[in-house]
């Protein structure tokens, strides 16, 4: 299943995103501009449906606010010398260990509010950049996660109360003094760890709404 960015009809222009649908069902609707915004919406919606979906959320217009609010995305972010240092390594995902990385990425992605289930294409461009990686201490694994330039793409835990050594290890990838995440206002477990860490919100980047 293919997103589609432009999606165009007399009522509208939007983006929408279905290369969830054959694997958590979920279709997202990003309106980009709609003089007819309830109808269009709707439009949009029996669209992602017939593609599939069973559950639809919705940005970029006031017609969504009628609805239940899914999540919000903020961003947030830190001085990378205030993280605090650990005595976690970090080992860089390879050939022969991409598919365990996707694997354990997948088992935790499933359950957060606009998590993006990775294909092994997706999976294939992780390698080419270089900037996944296994967190370990001591030989044991404690996380994995994505991290380059100045920012956390993606941060997992695999170990009760290892959190903060996964965020710190990491952060001995990138190269920036202020170091950038987003997460979902949903993904309350998160949400706790970057704030005892000291990161602080300073954006939100998307606001969406369950539209189905």
């Amino acid at each position: 299943m293919r997103d589609i960015p432009i999606f165009s009809t007399e009522l509208g222009v939007a983006s929408l995103i279905l290369n969830q649908i054959p694997y958590t069902k979920k279709a997202y609707i990003r309106i980009q501009d709609s003089g007819s915004g309830d109808a269009f919406l709707q439009e949009c919606c029996s669209f992602c449906k017939a593609a599939g979906a069973e559950s639809v959320y919705g940005t970029g217009h006031a017609c969504c606010e009628k609805f239940p609010t899914y999540t919000r995305i903020l961003k947030m972010q830190m001085s990378v010398h205030c993280v605090g240092d650990t005595d976690a390594s970090l080992f860089p995902v390879t050939e022969s260990t991409l598919e365990q990385w996707r694997d354990l990425y997948n088992k935790k992605v499933v359950n957060i509010p606009n998590g993006s289930y990775m294909t092994l294409d997706k999976a294939k461009e992780l390698l080419q950049d270089g900037d996944g990686y296994f967190v370990h201490r001591n030989g044991e694994l404690f996380g994995i996660g994505k991290a380059s330039g100045d920012t956390l793409h993606w941060v997992a835990s695999l170990k009760t109360g290892a959190g903060q050594d996964v965020v710190r290890a990491l952060c001995h990838a990138l190269s920036a003094d202020t170091v950038y995440l987003e997460v979902s206002s949903e993904n309350h477990k998160a949400m706790k760890l970057y704030d005892k860490l000291g990161f602080v919100p300073v954006s939100v980047i998307s606001e969406w709404y369950q539209i189905f």
